[in-house]
């Protein structure tokens, strides 16, 4: 059988158990953020180079019609 302080202090058990179950979130000092912001940046080079790559090709091709458009005009 048990008592009333038994029930009660498993009652606040459960309670505080609730309470100290949230996602703790790892706070980064400098150095740890730094490491991340230059790995992410490294994993985004090779998109970024693609991507520089075609507009500039565009960029010539539109240069280069634009210039046979202005002497095959005249």
């Amino acid at each position: 059988m048990t008592s009333t302080q038994d029930t009660t202090f498993q009652k606040t058990q459960s309670a505080t158990g609730q309470q100290h179950h949230h996602h703790h979130h790892h706070h980064m000092d400098d150095s740890e953020r730094y490491k991340r912001d230059n790995f992410n940046s490294m994993k985004r080079q090779p998109i970024i180079e693609k991507l520089i790559f075609i507009l500039l090709s565009i960029a010539a091709i539109a240069l280069m019609a634009f210039v046979y458009w202005i002497y095959t005009t005249e």
